[in-house]
């Protein structure tokens, strides 16, 4: 629906939550068509976050990486090797993700903490 939309900065959380579909194609779209909906829903709240940030002076091509990162509910489950059962429920991972994106407090955002993303997301690999 936005031809526009950079989801780079989602597929590390969509990568520990989503799996295929054992669905029928027209439930499974109907049902892809409502988690794309809600990421885009948390991506404007996203870009509000960034363009705050932004006004407080930082500058970086990671911010939305970094806020992405941040609203993350899954940051911290390791995969285990050989494991395929999602880290949460896609559902309740975007609930909390747009929860998370809604109690985000941009004044907490420190400048070493920007470094760090952008250091992490440089390395090759």
């Amino acid at each position: 629906k936005n031809p526009r939309f950079g989801g780079g900065a989602y597929s590390p959380f969509l990568k520990k939550v989503d799996r295929f579909s054992d669905k029928t194609l027209p439930a499974s779209l109907r049902v892809r068509e409502d988690y794309a909906s809600r990421i885009t829903g948390i991506d404007a709240q996203v870009k509000r976050i960034v363009q705050g940030l932004e006004a407080r002076g930082f500058k970086s091509p990671y911010l939305r990486t970094y806020v992405v990162a941040r609203i993350n509910p899954v940051r911290f489950h390791k995969i285990k090797k050989g494991d395929t059962r999602p880290a949460m429920p896609i559902g309740e991972a975007l609930t909390r993700m747009a929860a998370a994106a809604k109690k985000f407090d941009a004044a907490s955002v420190k400048a070493g903490d920007l470094a760090l993303v952008a250091a992490v997301s440089s390395e090759p690999g």
